[in-house]
């Protein structure tokens, strides 16, 4: 390497990038430094030149030849460049920092998800009650049993002893309710007081004969009776059901699944 300027330029390139210096041709420029006084004085000249006017030292106006070299040499280092590893590590308190956005975004899109279900839960339960308000009480009365069936009854308690679910509806405030003889003597599920279309509406699950069914008891008042009626057989929402009142409850016993029979005993 003799060409004093471009042993300069190899200096200068590995002064304003370090890595370049452990290249052989930045190794011959600085060996060739270090064996020559006149060639030392020159680059402190340019090194100085270099640093007072940085802004001078531009490539959109170098001939066209120049960048070409340019050019060339960038691609044939180009291996060198794209061979090496770049690993970055993260500190613990990075790590938790984003996986504790990561478990904020979770919450907050689970968050998003309980309230559009909210919403809409409660934009229904709204139309709902204006389809009760819209129809005569009976019919309201069955429209909300054939609903709370299909949507799966919630149970405030829970007992195979019949007598056991008669009481605790009698200490929670439920109508004075009296189970027909057939189904107390049967196996118990669980029941609950639930608010109907025009008033309280209390249930009982019982297991006969193998199957579900649910009994719905309500105050005559709710559903406009004010006479005692014999039990009449129909059909809720694909169910098999029999609805009966005396003088102070209406009563609605329905299949839990589409199709089941009611037994005849109730019948």
């Amino acid at each position: 390497m003799k060409d004093t300027h471009t042993i300069i330029a190899h200096l200068l390139a590995a002064d304003d990038h370090p890595p370049l210096s452990r290249e052989p041709e930045f190794i011959k420029a600085r060996e060739a430094l270090e064996a020559d006084p006149q060639l030392q004085e020159a680059y402190e000249e340019a090194k100085q030149f270099h640093e007072q006017h940085p802004v001078l030292i531009r490539t959109d106006e170098m001939p066209q030849d120049v960048r070409n070299r340019i050019r060339k040499e960038l691609e044939r280092k180009m291996p060198l460049i794209t061979t090496t590893r770049i690993e970055m590590e993260l500190s613990p308190w990075t790590v938790r920092t984003q996986f504790a956005w990561a478990a904020l975004l979770v919450l907050l899109l689970a968050g998003m998800s309980v309230l559009s279900s909210l919403v809409l839960d409660q934009q229904h339960s709204q139309e709902m009650e204006v389809a009760y308000r819209n129809q005569p009480p009976q019919d309201a009365f069955r429209s909300y049993v054939g609903k709370t069936v299909q949507d799966m009854p919630f149970l405030e308690f829970k007992s195979r002893d019949t007598t056991e679910l008669v009481s605790w509806m009698h200490e929670n405030k439920s109508p004075a309710v009296s189970a027909p003889t057939q189904l107390m003597d049967e196996t118990g599920i669980g029941c609950a007081n639930l608010k109907g279309p025009n008033g309280t509406v209390s249930l009982m699950c019982f297991k006969v004969q193998g199957k579900i069914v649910h009994l719905f008891i309500t105050d005559n008042e709710t559903v406009d009776v004010s006479d005692v009626q014999p039990a009449v057989k129909m059909k809720i929402q694909q169910r098999e059901a029999v609805q009966w009142n005396d003088a102070a409850h209406t009563y609605l016993l329905i299949t839990h699944d589409k199709r089941q029979e009611l037994p005849e005993i109730f019948l």
